[in-house]
């Protein structure tokens, strides 16, 4: 597992953008303060993952009564 956090400099003050990061088999689980990709979150954290196939690893998710959100593209 590997970690890396970081803040976006030129944020405006308070919306500084603060994450961590973590590789796990394969996929890289991100947590963040503010969700640059689909805008304000009611608790202020949004988690996100990036895997090969985005498709292909959500297919079953609404069988199993989750609506996918792809963010902002």
């Amino acid at each position: 597992m590997t970690t890396a956090a970081g803040s976006t400099p030129n944020a405006a003050a308070g919306e500084t953008q603060r994450r961590v990061s973590f590789l796990v088999d394969g996929a890289r689980v991100t947590i963040r303060r503010v969700d640059e990709f689909g805008g304000y979150v009611p608790m202020g954290i949004a988690v996100s993952w990036t895997v090969d196939d985005r498709d292909a690893f959500v297919s079953d998710s609404p069988e199993r009564g989750a609506v996918v959100h792809r963010g902002l593209q």
